[in-house]
């Protein structure tokens, strides 16, 4: 099965996926209404429980939201209350929005640690453990950590699929080898060396040095105005207007 990380979401296909690739083999579905047991102020009331794999101690949710802008720190939220009432301790969760195509699958996890006398609960950061998906997205790293690795082994490894560190590896690799396209030189891809001829070509003057600081600030502008496209205003309009790039 070749699963399409850019398509629209497919309950059907996440559970195959799930089931033949992603998850270990004792990963059981069965598709059922879990109701939240307090107000949530971002996902829809009910939430569909899809399955567990016991060996990772790991439930498998979906949850529903009606916002277009991808509320992650508030989505994450919720979710921590609600693993925290179903007294989970790992979970995948697909938050899927009723107005757009993106959606995301987040881990969250939840620890219990003893301080002293005191039993305190730690659960993991938001901004961390979350892949992007649907047509807007770029799939590289994504079918990298989620498919040509396997089978997920243990919980270790559950964890370093969704770990930031990579996913920042992944990114600043990329513009690492731009930056080299963009001036010339060799740089070690994977276990390939490859070699660039210089692209980048400045008026009056052919200075090295001159054109690694040019290519710094310009790659550094291209990413700010990305973010600022990604990012949109509280009525939902992007901050860097398509007709600014086209």
């Amino acid at each position: 099965m070749t699963f399409n990380f850019n398509a629209p979401y497919n309950r059907e296909n996440w559970i195959t996926f799930f089931r033949q690739q992603f998850l270990p083999q004792d990963f059981s579905h069965i598709t059922e209404k879990v109701t939240c047991e307090f107000k949530s102020n971002c996902i829809n009331e009910d939430v569909l429980y899809l399955g567990e794999s016991q060996s990772l101690k790991l439930k498998v949710y979906e949850m529903q939201h009606d916002s277009e802008n991808d509320p992650r720190i508030g989505l994450s939220r919720d979710a921590f209350k609600f693993i925290e009432h179903q007294k989970v301790k790992n979970a995948l969760i697909l938050f899927i929005s009723e107005n757009s195509e993106n959606y995301r699958l987040s881990l969250i996890t939840r620890e219990l640690k003893l301080e002293g006398k005191k039993v305190t609960k730690e659960f993991t950061n938001p901004k961390r453990y979350s892949y992007f998906m649907g047509p807007d997205v770029k799939k590289h790293t994504i079918e990298e950590f989620l498919v040509k690795k396997g089978r997920i082994k243990d919980e270790e490894d559950l964890k370093s699929r969704f770990s930031v560190e990579i996913v920042n590896k992944e990114f600043y690799n990329n513009i690492a080898e731009l930056f080299t396209e963009l001036v010339g030189g060799v740089r070690k891809i994977g276990r390939q060396t490859k070699e660039f001829k210089q692209r980048l070509k400045l008026p009056d003057t052919t200075n090295h040095t001159l054109m690694q600081e040019f290519a710094v600030r310009l790659i550094g502008r291209i990413v700010f105005c990305w973010f600022l496209k990604k990012k949109k205003s509280e009525n939902g309009i992007s901050l860097f207007p398509k007709k600014f790039y086209r």
